[in-house]
């Protein structure tokens, strides 16, 4: 009895979670299941914008890039891992 009981459970829990893991959301990029863009993908991106790409790494929500803008100045960025757009200049306090 204890057991059908877990199992019905189980059942109900997993029956009501599957349909709130689908979304709809189709403006965000990155690969079919919204993970991060990779490295070539966010370099590519970034020269589009005018940027040269020195380093990128992984940072906590978004990637650490080491950058040179259009006009030759060293930068520090933020990106986005799911769409390669920058976020913010990093703000970390040292110069590039």
């Amino acid at each position: 009895m204890r057991k059908t009981a877990v199992l019905i459970a189980f059942a109900i829990t997993a029956g009501l979670s599957g349909p709130s893991l689908a979304s709809d959301d189709t403006s965000r990029e990155g690969d079919a299941k919204g993970r991060a863009l990779g490295e070539a993908a966010i370099k590519a991106k970034l020269s589009e914008g005018g940027y040269s790409v020195r380093k990128v790494q992984p940072g906590i929500g978004h990637y650490d890039v080491k950058a040179t803008d259009n006009s030759g100045a060293k930068v520090d960025l933020d990106v986005n891992p799911r769409t390669g757009e920058i976020m913010k200049p990093a703000e970390n306090g040292d110069k590039p």
